[in-house]
């Protein structure tokens, strides 16, 4: 997560004395751009507003299912609100925004990294002796 959660701290609110998101929503978060970023590049407005909504409605679907907070109250809508606003912050695009700058390399080399051990797992898979499990689903 190098610098990122310093990068985004002022893109937080505090709920009920606690900031919103929670850390663990927030790295819930960096995890699934990790994953769900696309290969090829995000070079529109409508591209970055389709996939941020993306994002926006996944991360509000989690914080919703974790249940931290024992009673779904008005505050709880207000936590989901600013997890919203959070992820829009963090996607907005431009030069100015130290995440992104710092974030779409990482993920780059992440993506790459991982496409050659999954096409090396596979050749081994089909290679080895026996009969191959590649079955998914």
């Amino acid at each position: 997560m190098r610098d990122w959660r310093r990068f985004n701290r002022s893109h937080k609110s505090v709920v009920n004395g606690r900031p919103a998101p929670s850390s663990n929503d927030e790295y819930l978060l960096y995890q699934t751009l990790v994953g769900a970023w696309p290969a090829e590049p995000l070079t529109e407005k409508d591209n970055w507003d389709a996939f941020s909504q993306r994002i926006e409605n996944y991360m509000l679907k989690a914080i919703r299912e974790a249940k931290e907070e024992h009673e779904l109250d008005q505050s709880q809508c207000v936590v989901r609100k600013r997890g919203s606003s959070f992820v829009k912050k963090l996607l907005k695009p431009g030069a100015r925004n130290r995440f992104l700058v710092d974030f779409v390399p990482f993920q780059q080399r992440v993506a790459r990294i991982g496409l050659w051990n999954s096409l090396s797992q596979t050749l081994l898979k089909l290679t080895s002796p026996g009969v191959p499990d590649i079955y998914q689903g």
